[in-house]
């Protein structure tokens, strides 16, 4: 029975362990935007993925990555 409360404790903190990765929204973005600068593209197409459900609405963000994309597309 130990065993098993222990496994999924264990189980619980490894689960949350992602949420718990940045302190505030900042520190978030602060990340993706490093990521959108020098990530490879499938770390980038990762994190765009993650962003979509992620539930930020920062303008500092998705300025900046419509910019790339328009950079990008648009020429």
């Amino acid at each position: 029975m130990k065993k098993t409360q222990m496994i999924g404790g264990l189980l619980a903190l490894m689960m949350a362990a992602p949420s718990m990765a940045y302190l505030n929204n900042d520190e978030r973005i602060d990340d993706y935007l490093k990521t959108l600068e020098t990530g490879s593209l499938d770390k980038q197409e990762l994190m765009l993925n993650r962003l979509q459900w992620s539930g930020l609405t920062s303008p500092r963000l998705y300025d900046e990555i419509a910019g790339k994309v328009e950079s990008q597309y648009l020429t």
